[in-house]
């Protein structure tokens, strides 16, 4: 009943390093407001965090592996840090975010963590990051609505918002990942609460 619809091509050349350049240049330019303007940017040297060499070393399967050297082999520099922070970027769409966040205590498990009295399959579970919470409604109400708290406010208080990563510690073991940078000392986190989803809101 319907034409097939046709291949759509915008140039009647091939594309070329050069327009690929182009077009990455031009994205960069938006920064936070296009979402390919993470995925495009310079992908950062990251050195590598010890936590799986260490779990499957010799010594650590054999049990002889101390607590103090564990501390002192997960330990990160200040370079370390910053380049892990750029390279999870993107957050949950990141799939380096997913990876450097697993066996670490964060920010979203921590009190869960703190009243546990001992380490149980479900909490071993959530440190692995192997629960799917992608279909959890309260989650994805807060992760929708982030965008609205980070506009207004930007248009109460005039700042600008960046795009942050995952931030560990010195230590290498206890991280966070906030909602946007404010500035080179603060953070926003932006909290939508799923129970007050009917609240009315005003402008």
């Amino acid at each position: 009943m319907y034409p097939p619809p046709k291949h759509y091509k915008p140039l009647t050349r091939k594309v070329s390093q050069e327009d690929q350049k182009w077009l990455k240049n031009e994205l960069q330019q938006y920064g936070q407001l296009t979402g390919l303007g993470w995925i495009l940017s310079k992908e950062p040297e990251v050195t590598k965090l010890p936590i799986k060499l260490i779990i499957l070393s010799k010594e650590f399967v054999n049990g002889n592996f101390q607590v103090e050297n564990l501390l002192e082999q997960m330990k990160l520099t200040e370079e370390q840090q910053c380049a892990v922070q750029k390279a999870t970027i993107g957050q949950r769409e990141n799939p380096s975010w997913q990876l450097l966040r697993k066996g670490r205590l964060t920010a979203s498990n921590f009190g869960v963590i703190l009243k546990s009295k001992r380490a149980t399959p479900s909490l071993m579970k959530r440190l692995s990051a192997e629960y799917d919470l992608s279909g959890v409604q309260s989650i994805n109400w807060g992760v929708v609505n982030e965008a609205e708290g980070i506009k207004a406010f930007t248009k109460a208080t005039g700042l600008t918002v960046t795009d942050s990563g995952f931030w560990l510690t010195s230590s290498g073991i206890l991280g966070a990942s906030p909602d946007g940078r404010v500035g080179e000392n603060a953070i926003i986190e932006v909290k939508f609460p799923y129970t007050q989803r009917n609240t009315q809101r005003n402008n």
